[in-house]
């Protein structure tokens, strides 16, 4: 299923797509990603040379095939050595036999990197790992998309949750959720009016239930 991430690079009848993980919620305009002159943009995490959940890339059927028979080729890939016996970044690298190693190996030790850029993750692809947090010292509305996977994720976990619950977060976590949570409260009740009653069952419901605050936070502030 991981791999089912390079299909994009066959939509050749764009000359950009994006790719998220479902975790991912677009907090700025980021419309100045899709006009780099690299065939992916992209950023790390914090064990990865490339974190899977997120690349814009130029869709190309014949890089695709050739990634699709680097893949394919029996002992490509080893725990340890990596593929092809190039190594790993970093050395204990999460996800090496996914799709984030296999583009590591591809766009750092096949590809000059003028075919590829790296953005920071600090801010954008933001995962609220350790290393990240301290790079952070300003508010969070600056931050372009957040990845949740160091925080609860409010496409899984309720308000309620997240409100009663004491979850020992940075601020900026609480911050991110929370945006998250009036913008699908503003999609249910202007965009897709239909589905409230849907949504009642599922962890959405407090959302329609009570205003959401909306805040920034302090650098100290803690859930």
């Amino acid at each position: 299923l991981d791999y089912d991430f390079l299909w994009p690079w066959s939509f050749e009848e764009y000359e950009k797509v994006l790719v998220l993980d479902t975790d991912v919620f677009i907090n700025r305009n980021i419309d100045h990603l899709f006009t780099p002159d690299v065939d992916m943009v992209f950023t790390n995490g914090p064990r990865s040379r490339v974190n899977g959940g997120f690349q814009v890339v130029r869709p190309d059927k014949l890089m695709l095939l050739d990634m699709k028979r680097r893949i394919l080729t029996p002992g490509s890939y080893a725990k340890g050595s990596g593929w092809f016996n190039k190594g790993t970044i970093p050395d204990k690298q999460l996800g090496g036999m996914t799709l984030q190693g296999f583009l590591t190996y591809y766009f750092h030790f096949l590809m000059p990197s003028s075919r590829s850029l790296q953005l920071s993750r600090h801010m954008y692809n933001f995962q609220f790992d350790p290393k990240s947090i301290p790079f952070h010292h300003k508010r969070c509305a600056t931050i372009y998309f957040f990845h949740f996977t160091s925080c609860p994720n409010p496409m899984e976990k309720t308000l309620d949750f997240f409100m009663t619950r004491r979850v020992h977060k940075p601020g900026v976590c609480k911050c991110a959720f929370f945006r998250f949570a009036r913008f699908a409260q503003w999609v249910l009740e202007h965009r897709l009016p239909n589905l409230n009653s849907y949504f009642r069952e599922s962890p959405f419901q407090s959302i329609l239930e009570k205003e959401v605050p909306l805040f920034e936070y302090d650098d100290d502030d803690q859930v």
